[in-house]
């Protein structure tokens, strides 16, 4: 129906702690169940951080290989898991991004779980199984309702589904919460059909 960026979620808030934003060390909050030696652990930081810096700068092969790096020297860092899912959905490995979100869900029930909830339900849109999206843009909406861009999202796999009316009243919705993309739209030529 229409274009969207992929890259338009917040990457994990953690990571921007690990990227030393905040002088809080979030690998000192998350202590890993065996000890890690030194070298093992600033291996584990190098490759996060490369994986990161990579990530925002839009090379998500690179990323990609970093996250997975920093997975295989530990792999019980939500962030990294997210990160990765991130790096996939751009990348177009879109079951791997599912795979990745929920693994970070089930080592973090809490942070960012609105976002990853969109995401999953943005990579089953991108796999056109719009009834599984709906699932998850729906637990997203639950979680975090005044987040305009999940009733957009929703509102494109109902299109795609031919439920018309369902997907103009959260584009109506998305627009009533301030997404600008949604707005443009239903200004548009294109959004002509989805009117009061």
């Amino acid at each position: 129906m229409k274009a969207k960026s992929i890259f338009r979620l917040f990457l994990f808030p953690i990571s921007l702690i690990t990227v030393g934003v905040l002088p809080l060390n979030l690998f000192h909050l998350i202590s890993p169940t065996t000890a890690v030696h030194a070298t093992n652990w600033n291996k584990y930081n190098i490759a996060f951080k490369n994986g990161f810096r990579h990530l925002d700068k839009g090379n998500y092969q690179k990323a990609l290989d970093f996250f997975t790096e920093a997975i295989g020297i530990y792999n019980k860092d939500p962030a990294t898991y997210y990160n990765r899912g991130i790096a996939n959905q751009e990348l177009g490995n879109h079951q791997e991004a599912i795979n990745d979100f929920k693994k970070s869900m089930t080592m973090d029930g809490k942070m960012y779980k609105a976002n990853t909830q969109n995401n999953i339900g943005w990579s089953y849109s991108q796999l056109e199984d719009y009834d599984n999206a709906l699932i998850h843009f729906n637990k997203a909406i639950e979680i975090k309702p005044k987040e305009g861009m999940f009733y957009a999202d929703k509102g494109d796999a109902l299109y795609e589904l031919g439920k018309e009316e369902e997907a103009c009243s959260n584009y109506l919705k998305s627009s009533e919460l301030g997404y600008k993309e949604i707005k443009d739209y239903l200004n548009s030529l294109d959004g002509e059909w989805c009117k009061k």
